[in-house]
């Protein structure tokens, strides 16, 4: 394991808590986070570095605005989530910038759940956000909490009082979402017919992300089908749609 020390060196130890070696790091160092087999994430006031600890070389570097305070990896190791006061920027394996969510009120805590989407928390809210830039609301919250661990619909986490306590989320729209960006369409049909997501924000959002067609298959409403027919040149399904209106 690797141990920021006092004189900035990094120092690698044994499970003897013996130092096996020492090195100085490429740039001043404030703190150290874990960064995969043989890696090291240093932060260096807003900047992250990943560091090849067998090459001794810099892998890449990225910019969080106001510094990272938490570094979070997914399950599968191929995100990591960085945390400052009030941002949230996601990036891959080798650090290659993702995406950045900036939040007006305090960022608080997160976690990534087994299927690659990180659930976090800020004062008043669980959020979510996904790799491809889709995030959202999952539920406000009463009091701030700390989350540490989301699996199978549930997150569990830590309250002011110091309780652990488990509850279970509303993953319908961010699972969709994800099954839209992979391009699943069965679960997509899943989510869509036993999530109730047949709304106009859905149908909206289908038609930005460029699946007007999927959206047609799965709304019921006449109106609605002959207009988005209309729209995509589907002449025979609004034909359809105009008889039985």
């Amino acid at each position: 394991f690797a141990v920021l020390q006092q004189s900035g060196s990094i120092g690698i130890y044994n499970l003897d808590n013996e130092l096996s070696k020492k090195f100085d790091p490429p740039l001043a160092t404030d703190y150290i986070f874990p960064g995969g087999n043989n890696r090291i994430l240093l932060k260096s006031e807003e900047k992250m570095v990943l560091y090849d600890l067998t090459a001794r070389k810099v892998v890449d570097e990225v910019a969080v605005p106001g510094g990272v305070r938490y570094a979070v990896w997914s399950q599968n190791g191929q995100y990591v989530a960085f945390m400052s006061k009030h941002n949230v920027l996601l990036a891959g394996k080798n650090l290659e910038y993702l995406h950045s969510f900036h939040e007006n009120i305090r960022v608080k805590s997160g976690a990534w759940d087994e299927n690659g989407v990180f659930v976090y928390t800020t004062l008043s809210h669980v959020k979510y956000c996904l790799p491809n830039g889709d995030s959202g609301i999952i539920h406000s919250l009463k009091a701030p909490i700390y989350i540490v661990r989301v699996h199978k619909h549930h997150m569990y986490y830590i309250d002011r009082e110091q309780e652990v306590n488990k509850q279970r989320l509303n993953c319908t729209e961010y699972l969709f979402k994800l099954s839209l960006h992979q391009r699943k369409f069965n679960d997509v049909k899943v989510w869509i017919t036993n999530g109730r997501l047949c709304g106009n924000a859905m149908i909206g959002y289908l038609k930005h992300k460029g699946f007007p067609e999927v959206a047609l298959h799965f709304v019921e409403d006449q109106q609605t089908r002959f207009n988005l027919a209309l729209e995509y040149g589907h002449i025979e399904e609004a034909l359809t749609a105009a008889q039985d209106l």
